[in-house]
């Protein structure tokens, strides 16, 4: 054999190793047929879909029973939701699951082998779906090196399918690529006891009592609905930005920076300790660590003594680290109008120079509520008709009149009366608008009791007396008022308390209090020519021009 013959042989050997070395994922069996679906299950059916890896970590992913829904509520699986039950339980990401689903039924396949090689003694994936009762099965082989192409087997047929690769996407996922970004489930209508563990160790505990909240704890003492709402939407409003798989990643969360914990179940008599929040089954509890970097984007969540964990926007924490004054019901007092019998405004107006020169004055209006008149007697004593009665026949009645007919118009009625700063009556619709700022007076924002004194530029004392209704004892109101000045709001002091509230309230404490008669309302605007905008003969309105 000369050296021409070898260099040939050697060439033609490396031909065949390679044509060999390409083809050989294809299978010596491997045959072209018409493009064919591989999974006869209709999407809407499927109750049940379990993802099996070759290590062995299940993903499973379970419908519950199709809701009553609108067309335009209905979700991406028809009304249905899914939920991820292993390796978490939790609720599954609709669209998601949709996604897999499409992916697997809606798979094609334009050839089959029967050769070895397709790696489908040992899946990557093995799919299991359960549809009326009947589950189907897809073991996922290896890929075709030279094509791109991916080895499929439907359970049960005896030869293998080739796909598209692209499927290995939908399958080579965590679990919580399918889970819901939402961390609870709970709605806020359902809540009825929340818990709050500030950084400082301090515990802030409400209950609900109808449709009102409680603060339990440290002090009984009502809340201010809104307040809560803002907490309980909070709550119900988390969502994961990450699910962290390794729950070693999390950081700061030995040492919370807020624990909120709600319960759904109401509150009964005995107090709510944080032991029994830690232990009781009917409590769900998150735990939020710290920074999950130097940006501080987000924060470490934890879901209970679980090891369910994720990350959350950093401002979210900013709901859950109120204190109980932000909690208190915002009503500082509530004088009930149709009680009260007495009222007493001191003003105390301090000196000014700037912007004009004011001297210092102190004023004082009492206005009482007039005491009902004396009940008449119903029937008039019997008159005598002993004798004849004689009519003088003095002519016609046709003298005028003597007494003048006051053109005047009367004042209008009050039930109130001016008793110091005045006389007469007082102008009823001017106490009413007063009692109403009373019934609630409503505090914006409360303040620190021991908190710095502020200098005022006036300030006003209201006092209030109120009979009791239907035999209660009779009531007394001190209400004292601080205008610190310019547009600053106006501080309240009542009961112990302290607290900002909204400057309107200045416009029913000022002015005069005497009873007068209505301003007279304005004429109606008319053009120059006489004619009313918008009316007959008006721009706008109908009629001829001119009112012809």
């Amino acid at each position: 054999m000369n050296f021409k013959t070898t260099i040939l042989l050697v060439v033609l050997l490396a031909l065949v190793g390679g044509y060999l070395f390409v083809t050989r994922d294809k299978g010596e069996a491997e045959t072209k047929t018409e493009e064919h679906s591989l999974v006869d299950v209709k999407k809407d059916d499927v109750s049940k879909v379990v993802i099996t890896p070759a290590d062995g970590k299940q993903i499973v992913l379970e419908k519950s029973a199709a809701k009553p829904v609108t067309k335009t509520m209905m979700n991406a699986t028809g009304g249905a939701d899914w939920r991820l039950t292993q390796p978490v339980n939790a609720l599954a990401d609709a669209a998601e699951v949709t996604g897999l689903l499409d992916a697997v039924i809606g798979l094609k396949s334009a050839a089959q082998t029967t050769a070895g090689g397709t790696g489908l003694d040992k899946p990557q994936f093995k799919v299991e779906m359960t549809a009326g009762g009947k589950a189907t099965t897809l073991l996922v082989g290896k890929k075709l090196g030279a094509t791109g192409g991916l080895y499929v087997k439907v359970d049960g047929k005896d030869k293998a399918e080739v796909v598209p690769s692209d499927l290995l996407t939908k399958l080579d996922r965590p679990a919580s690529a399918y889970r819901q970004n939402k961390l609870v489930e709970a709605a806020t209508s359902d809540m009825q006891q929340l818990q709050l563990t500030l950084k400082d160790g301090s515990t802030i505990t409400l209950a609900k009592r109808g449709i009102d909240w409680e603060i339990t704890s440290p002090a009984k003492i009502p809340a201010e609905s809104s307040a809560v709402s803002d907490i309980l939407f909070g709550i119900t409003a988390l969502k994961a930005t990450e699910w962290v798989e390794d729950p070693s990643d999390a950081v700061g969360l030995n040492k919370p920076s807020a624990v909120v914990s709600f319960s759904t179940q109401a509150a009964t008599t005995q107090p709510t300790t944080a032991a029994a929040v830690a232990t009781g089954p009917a409590w769900t509890t998150l735990k939020f660590g710290d920074f999950d970097g130097w940006e501080k984007k987000n924060l470490y969540v934890q879901l209970g003594d679980t090891q369910q964990i994720a990350k959350v926007t950093a401002n979210s924490i900013e709901k859950f680290q109120p204190t109980t004054l932000d909690l208190r019901d915002k009503r500082a007092a509530d004088v009930t109008p149709a009680n009260v019998s007495r009222i007493s405004i001191v003003s105390n107006v301090a000196a000014t120079t700037q912007p004009t020169t004011r001297p210092e004055s102190k004023t004082e209006i009492v206005i009482e509520r007039k005491k009902a008149p004396a009940t008449l007697p119903t029937t008039a004593p019997a008159v005598a008709t002993t004798g004849p009665t004689t009519v003088a026949a003095t002519g016609p009645a046709t003298a005028p009149a003597t007494q003048a007919v006051s053109t005047q118009p009367a004042l209008p009625p009050s039930k109130w009366e001016l008793k110091a700063g005045g006389s007469g009556d007082a102008e009823e619709l001017k106490v009413t608008q007063l009692l109403d700022a009373l019934h609630p007076l409503r505090a914006t924002k409360y303040l620190d009791p021991a908190g710095p004194a502020t200098q005022p530029s006036a300030s006003y004392t209201v006092s209030i007396d109120a009979v009791g209704a239907g035999g209660a004892e009779a009531a007394s109101y001190q209400i004292q008022l601080i205008d610190p000045g310019a547009t600053k709001p106006l501080i309240g002091q009542y009961n112990g308390l302290r607290f900002e509230l909204d400057r309107d309230i200045l416009k029913k404490l000022q002015g005069d209090w005497t009873n007068k008669l209505a301003p007279p309302e304005p004429p109606p605007m008319t053009s120059p020519h006489g004619r009313i905008p918008g009316g007959p003969g008006g721009p706008g309105g109908f009629g001829p021009p001119g009112g012809e």
